[in-house]
């Protein structure tokens, strides 16, 4: 009557507790999977990392694209209006050293021309 003897490799996956003494030898090539399977986990971190991290980047960039044609905009319109006005007082003052002149018979007045 013989007796079979049968072994099995067993991997316990306790984040909890880890081992300094690992007294289950590894098969090389499981080992090398695992390794190279963790390595693309992390790049495939990595790139979403980076990819996350540029999208913010452009982002930032279109909002400041934005704000400043915006604020182009508005001092555009500002000048238009400072030159709406500043034509408005000219034609005033026109107006006013004319009546000031004929109201005056010849003597005009400091800040007519």
């Amino acid at each position: 009557m013989g007796e079979e003897v049968t072994y099995a490799d067993l991997r316990f996956h306790d984040s909890g507790h880890v081992s300094t003494n690992n007294t289950v030898e590894k098969n090389p090539e499981v080992a090398s999977s695992e390794q190279s399977h963790h390595h693309c986990r992390c790049l495939k971190k990595i790139h979403v990392i980076i990819g996350i991290l540029i999208c913010a980047l452009l982002l930032a960039l279109l909002a400041m694209t934005i704000l400043l044609l915006q604020a182009t905009r508005t001092q555009n319109d500002y000048r238009g209006r400072i030159q709406s006005i500043s034509q408005t007082l000219a034609n005033v003052r026109n107006d006013l050293c004319m009546t000031s002149e004929g109201q005056q018979n010849g003597k005009v007045r400091s800040f007519c021309r």
